[in-house]
């Protein structure tokens, strides 16, 4: 009986050894470094003024070697740029996506083509702020996108007494 004693203390005390190896083994760690996403946009070129014009005519900020306006991505993702337009101020020309008429004007981008020395193509910009239309998709963090504006001044004017402020809006999004 004793042996049996000292054989059952014996396995005790070697598997207490087993356990105790068991948990001194060492740990491991895992870094995680994660970037917010961050979408944003800046635009250069100043303002648009065509200044006085006779009804139903068009300006454009076009220039042959630069276009007027960059949107640049500073964001640090992909981006898709877009556009819309305001009603004009202080007295309600109306904004529309086809043709000038009675207190109707029509504003329009058109986006430069290296080396810019043809004037774009005019796309109408349809969405009043803060709705919005696409202007340039897919473009790159730190990516540029040169544009030219045109006006189309109303047909013929019933309401304005002086000087009317249409607002261009560009805003970024996250494919």
């Amino acid at each position: 009986m004793m042996k049996r004693g000292m054989l059952l203390c014996l396995t005790l005390v070697v598997l207490m050894v087993a356990v105790s190896a068991a948990s001194a083994a060492t740990t491991g760690s895992i870094t995680v470094k994660v970037t917010l996403e961050q979408v944003a946009l800046t635009v250069t070129g100043g303002d648009f003024t065509p200044g006085v014009m006779i009804g139903g005519t068009s300006k454009a900020t076009w220039v042959s070697g630069a276009p007027k306006y960059t949107a640049t991505n500073t964001g640090n993702v992909s981006e898709t740029f877009k556009i819309s337009a305001s009603n004009a101020s202080p007295d309600g020309w109306t904004h529309a996506t086809g043709s000038s008429g009675t207190n109707v004007f029509v504003i329009a981008h058109g986006i430069g083509v290296s080396p810019y020395t043809s004037e774009p193509s005019y796309t109408a910009i349809t969405a009043l702020t803060p709705a919005e239309q696409s202007f340039a998709s897919g473009v790159a963090a730190s990516g540029q996108v040169k544009f030219d504006l045109q006006l189309t001044a109303p047909a013929s004017n019933s309401t304005s007494t002086g000087e009317e402020t249409i607002t261009v809006q560009l805003s970024a999004s996250a494919p």
